[in-house]
């Protein structure tokens, strides 16, 4: 058996744990508020430029009218994927009074979920309309460059981004591009295509806010999944079944 005390298996050979007879569980759900909260916590950073004011004065410069900033509440907020993390972050955020929307590939329909957020099927009817963006799609063959190019040129002017699901969902030459030319005010990320990073260059940008793979590092998410994997371990091996498998 492997257990992963997170959610995300894009580095586990699932194909190969099967054919190996391996049971892959993961632990989903365990840290999904710590996500959610760094999250909201990034939004409201990059909203009041706090982390640029703090670097400002700590390098001795009083820069008052530069750090103005606006507020998140009446801005609407798209979510790209539809699950844990997503929707607890969207309870933050509407509670905070904020509009939020959400797209899903897997969702096909239009439909107006139970807190009244809005799934779009379609992502092109979304990117227009949201003042922050924040990514929480599984990384999958379908998924990889979900925000390319295209996708950019139909992104409001000033618009932030936030992605704090896998590197490759955003394509980082397309967003370096949507930074140089306004088209995003700012972004705060957490994941890359390659990590460590071998290219610092839109980590380095002075729009961005970049942490090194920490979305889920709080105390508590570390104790929650590490006792959900201990739990699932004990189960499996006891013959009690075997819980949240990823290559059935």
């Amino acid at each position: 058996m492997v257990g992963r005390a997170g959610t995300g298996v894009d580095n586990i050979d699932l194909e190969s744990a099967r054919k190996h007879d391996v049971v892959v569980m993961n632990t989903p759900g365990g840290n999904s508020n710590a996500v959610a909260e760094i999250v909201l916590g990034q939004m409201l950073g990059l909203a009041r430029s706090l982390y640029f004011a703090c670097d400002s004065i700590k390098s001795g410069r009083w820069e008052k009218k530069k750090f103005s900033g606006s507020e998140i509440k009446g801005k609407t907020l798209l979510l790209l994927g539809y699950g844990r993390i997503s929707t607890l972050l969207a309870q933050k955020c509407l509670a905070l009074g904020m509009k939020v929307i959400s797209h899903d590939p897997k969702i096909a329909k239009n439909i107006i979920d139970e807190m009244g957020i809005e799934i779009r099927a379609d992502l092109e009817s979304a990117l227009p309309e949201a003042d922050y963006i924040s990514i929480h799609l599984s990384k999958r063959a379908n998924t990889l460059n979900y925000l390319n190019k295209g996708e950019f040129a139909l992104i409001k002017e000033g618009a932030y981004l936030l992605n704090y699901a896998r590197g490759g969902i955003v394509n980082e030459e397309a967003m370096l591009t949507a930074l140089n030319t306004n088209t995003l005010a700012g972004a705060a990320l957490d994941v890359f295509d390659v990590e460590p990073p071998t290219d610092y260059s839109l980590i380095q940008h002075s729009k961005v806010i970049a942490t090194p793979h920490v979305g889920a590092a709080s105390a508590e998410s570390q104790e929650n999944v590490a006792a959900m994997v201990a739990e699932q371990f004990v189960d499996f091996f006891s013959g009690n079944g075997a819980r949240n498998v990823v290559n059935p």
